[in-house]
């Protein structure tokens, strides 16, 4: 499929609106709930993201915080306890979400936080290769710009037409866009959607020694506590199950250095009713089988933080032997415990 034809499926799948932003109202008879977009969501580059203001309140003990060399007074970053008080990140044009109540009161804008951490962290020498499998509408693109990762997206690998259109027009493509994940069941050549038949089938081996992280955000159906079955018949019985075994040939195909796992809380609850071995535990059994080069670390996110709804998460990192191991592990854990914002 060339650009030109990419573009005009994409505007199928997403429809068209006034609204450039996040909207309910597309025209594709395909996903009729599908968010639309006509350009990105977020200004890229961390001194445009004014959605990311710095959460500021005055801490409980009455400390005024610090005096500026203008004399201005500094309010003190701490995690809200309460709605927080008016961001007093530097000045940008007002967003068209930002009069929103949610946003103003429940979401985090932590750019002053991560400014904190750039500065510590420093540059990098040289690009970071990256790669995604089912990453819906990438949240992890987006993360990485926040963050200023230099990255260059090897593959994507996503099945579902509405979020491989809105990707494509809120991000730059990746070099790969795998469209089925199931087919690595098979063999290790999967349908690349930007290449035309029969140069469309790309060996997944192609990309071993290039990668640094990859990303997996698995299908949360079988997982999630909402599906009406899932207490009675368990996980292992839903068609998705299967992507976790495309993750494991993925993986031992091309090694990356990094590999951030990311499913619903039910992952971590029990199988169904009657017993209390979790999907969590069942897949740490099977990746200190088949992924014994890596080491782990896990950690759960409170949804509640972060957003009204209740989404929390489980994180499961795992970094190769080559990469610094056990040791880069322990220093994930350092910053995440020791950091004031988590």
């Amino acid at each position: 499929m060339d650009s030109d034809d990419l573009s005009a499926w994409c505007d199928r799948m997403l429809g068209s609106n006034a609204n450039p932003y996040m909207t309910t109202g597309a025209t594709s008879t395909a996903d009729t709930s599908t968010p639309t977009a006509a350009e990105p969501l977020f200004d890229d580059g961390l001194q445009d993201i004014g959605v990311l203001g710095a959460i500021v309140v005055v801490e409980d003990s009455g400390d005024k915080g610090e005096e500026t060399a203008t004399g201005e007074e500094t309010a003190t970053v701490v995690v809200p306890v309460e709605a927080p008080l008016t961001p007093s990140a530097a000045p940008h044009a007002p967003k068209p979400w930002e009069p929103n109540s949610i946003y103003s009161k429940w979401c985090p804008h932590f750019d002053t936080w991560v400014q904190n951490l750039l500065a510590t962290r420093g540059g990098f020498q040289g690009t970071v290769g990256c790669a995604s499998l089912f990453g819906g509408l990438h949240s992890d693109v987006k993360t990485t710009k926040l963050f200023q990762l230099p990255c260059h997206w090897h593959f994507w690998c996503e099945q579902k037409p509405s979020a491989i259109a809105f990707s494509h027009q809120n991000h730059d493509p990746p070099d790969v866009l795998y469209t089925n994940g199931l087919e690595f069941l098979e063999s290790f050549f999967g349908t690349d959607l930007f290449s035309p038949p029969p140069e469309d089938k790309v060996d997944i081996r192609t990309f071993r020694g290039k990668m640094h992280m990859l990303f997996v955000s698995a299908s949360c159906c079988p997982f999630s506590n909402a599906r009406s079955r899932r207490r009675s018949e368990g996980t292992t019985s839903h068609e998705d199950i299967r992507l976790l075994d495309s993750f494991f040939i993925v993986a031992k195909a091309v090694v990356p250095m990094v590999i951030i796992f990311e499913q619903v809380f039910g992952f971590a609850c029990a199988e169904k009713t009657g017993t209390s071995v979790t999907p969590l535990q069942a897949f740490m059994k099977r990746v200190k089988e088949e992924l014994a080069d890596w080491e782990v670390v896990i950690f759960s996110s409170n949804g509640q933080l972060y957003l009204v709804l209740v989404r929390h998460r489980v994180y499961i990192v795992m970094v190769h032997k080559d990469a610094g191991g056990r040791y880069s592990i322990d220093m994930i854990k350092l910053m995440v415990q020791d950091s004031a914002f988590l």
